[in-house]
């Protein structure tokens, strides 16, 4: 017998296959932590000292983990994601990136914006340029992907 990665499939497993699947259906979850709340519409979340409007090939992680937790009976206690299924999430989600479904841009671009509280700290977030509105996200946690089979374009990775 050869190595272990031999044997392996080199096609998706079932929790990578479990996340493409469930991407659209998590963007109806409105209440979440980071979830944005303007006029009960689906695709607004909180980052940093905005909300801003994901447009629809672009999904928040924070809002597919806990759909598919729920989904699948993985949560505990005032409605915790298990650790256990965290990883495995975090793992899958991670080879989605490398493989090529999913992207993790550095630069995402935006519907909308809005400011939380009164001073306009977007300055070093939020970038109006001439393809669109922009927003930095941070590169050393994935937290916003985009799905790289509905709409390259969207996409703008520095």
């Amino acid at each position: 017998m050869g190595h272990k990665s031999e044997a392996m499939s080199k096609g998706l497993g079932k929790m990578q296959r479990e996340i493409l699947d469930s991407l659209q259906p998590s963007k109806d979850l409105l209440y979440y932590s980071g979830a944005g709340f303007y006029g009960g519409q689906r695709g607004w979340v909180n980052y940093k000292s905005c909300s801003v409007l994901l447009p629809e090939n672009t999904f928040d992680l924070r809002a597919l983990l806990l759909y598919m937790a729920k989904e699948k009976g993985e949560l505990y206690g005032a409605g915790y994601v298990k650790p256990s299924f965290q990883s495995s999430f975090s793992r899958s989600v991670k080879r989605l990136v490398e493989s090529g479904h999913l992207e993790a841009p550095t630069m995402l671009l935006i519907e909308q914006y809005k400011m939380k509280g009164q001073k306009d700290m977007t300055g070093s977030l939020i970038h109006h340029l001439a393809d669109g509105l922009f927003l930095m996200v941070d590169k050393r946690q994935v937290r916003f992907v985009v799905s790289v089979m509905d709409n390259r374009k969207n996409l703008t990775n520095l």
